[in-house]
């Protein structure tokens, strides 16, 4: 029933005094303005809620934001409004028709403290009465704020990585679809020319691991794997990385990609290139040689591989300076070097140049017969450069003789001192026996010598 009407029935039909109605209507009017104030409650649901009486001129609040409007009347709570927004809301006020709202947002600033707070405020014109909500946003805005500040950092580191650090990132197959600017300028690729293509096509070393290969192992550990890999610029140039491979899991096991941090090396790589190599011949010198033999002594040992070991040297090359002239004698060493790195162009294959006119192979995987005929190769070759050598007594050009070891490490116990005195003593053998010839160390009975 409409509470108005109620009044009016009272009014009229009371058999009570003037005295007892109006309390009773006063009564009414108290649970009106409950019901009203509830009503406005539910459509400001988590707001706190102020009253104003106009016709008392009181002021109240609920106590969860009574710190924010410590208001007595009405005066009071206009005075917490900036002068330009108090004559603003003044008026708004004054045009707000029974249960019309209006809504803001404003800072308040209570001591030293600045809030900001949402407010709607409601007019019940009937009882004079404005009802307002209020929500304090000063939390919420200081976590936007954080929020902002963070993605802002988030968003200025990415831009430094972006630029100072390259980064790759791959599907499960090696499809590029995402590269960094610092990628782009190193490469000379411009990110559209590369995006949508496979990693193995910028991939240029032919010693490292295959990359592909490298993505599963990092896969099956679910770790980051560490890589040294070269690439090739638009100009046909390198360039080396150490590469910090992750895997990215998806939500299912199809969804997976894998990231690629780098650090460019190629400097290192280029001074580790002087170091390790020989100035004429360019191929490994002694000193790499050095360093890796026994790590690949301990590889083959680990993975149960055959290691073939092969010492090579000019014959009568003394002779050949002689009769030449050591600048001569130098451009055989360099086309003799060429031509048996030719035969070694895989990973784990090297040949190092040991001093003077004397060379080292080694290579894995062989067994006695594919080494003998790589070999056989390699001496073939050299002579059929058909370098004249007139003080020769076994060709009119320049040969080779070949001293060769093949060790089963899954089941020989030889060092790098062993395999090197078996291969000079093998050398020894196909130099007294004639040069220009290959003599195998005799460890197996069906294979001893090959010659021409």
């Amino acid at each position: 029933m409409n509470l108005e009407l109620l009044k009016d029935l009272v009014k009229e039909h009371s058999s009570q005094d003037n005295a007892e109605k109006l309390d009773f209507i006063k009564h009414l009017e108290r649970i009106e303005i409950r019901l009203r104030s509830e009503l406005v409650k539910i459509s400001h649901k988590n707001f706190g809620q102020w009253y104003i009486d106009k016709k008392t001129d009181t002021f109240s609040a609920t106590s969860n934001i009574s710190y924010l409007l410590p208001c007595k009347n009405f005066q009071e709570y206009l005075e917490t409004f900036n002068a330009e927004t108090k004559e603003k809301i003044i008026s708004q006020l004054s045009k707000l028709e029974h249960l019309e709202q209006i809504g803001f947002q404003r800072d308040i600033k209570i001591g030293e403290e600045n809030y900001l707070i949402q407010e709607k405020i409601t007019y019940l014109k009937d009882l004079d009465i404005y009802i307002g909500a209020l929500k304090d946003l000063t939390k919420i805005d200081r976590i936007n704020k954080n929020i902002h500040n963070i993605d802002m950092t988030i968003y200025n580191m990415m831009k430094i990585f972006d630029k100072n650090i390259i980064l790759i990132q791959c599907d499960k197959d090696g499809k590029i679809n995402y590269v960094s600017s610092a990628f782009c300028e190193t490469s000379n690729f411009s990110d559209c020319s590369v995006i949508g293509k496979n990693i193995t096509e910028f991939k240029a070393s032919s010693r490292s691991q295959k990359i592909l290969d490298i993505f599963q192992t990092s896969l099956k550990s679910e770790k980051t794997v560490k890589s040294e890999l070269k690439f090739k610029k638009k100009n046909g140039n390198y360039f080396w990385v150490k590469a910090f491979i992750s895997p990215i899991l998806g939500e299912d096991e199809s969804n997976i990609s894998f990231t690629l941090v780098c650090h460019d090396i190629t400097s290192h790589k280029l001074l580790e290139d002087i170091t390790n190599h020989d100035a004429l011949t360019g191929v490994y010198n002694r000193r790499y040689y050095t360093e890796i033999i026994n790590k690949e002594i301990n590889r083959c040992k680990r993975d149960k591989k055959i290691l073939s070991f092969a010492m090579i040297d000019i014959d009568f090359f003394k002779q050949y300076n002689d009769c030449y002239g050591h600048r001569n004698g130098d451009e055989v060493l360099k086309k003799v070097a060429a031509s048996l790195n030719n035969h070694l162009k895989r990973g784990g294959d090297y040949l190092f140049r040991m001093g003077g006119e004397e060379f080292c192979a080694v290579f894995s995987g062989y067994d006695d017969q594919k080494s003998l005929e790589l070999c056989h190769k390699m001496r073939e070759e050299v002579e059929n450069l058909k370098i004249p050598h007139i003080g020769s007594k076994v060709s009119p050009f320049i040969t080779v003789s070949i001293g060769l070891v093949v060790a089963d490490l899954s089941n020989e116990v030889i060092d790098e001192l062993g395999l090197y005195t078996t291969s000079d003593n093998a050398l020894y053998s196909a130099k007294m026996s004639g040069r220009n010839k290959i003599h195998v160390h005799p460890h197996d009975s069906d294979i001893d010598f090959f010659e021409e």
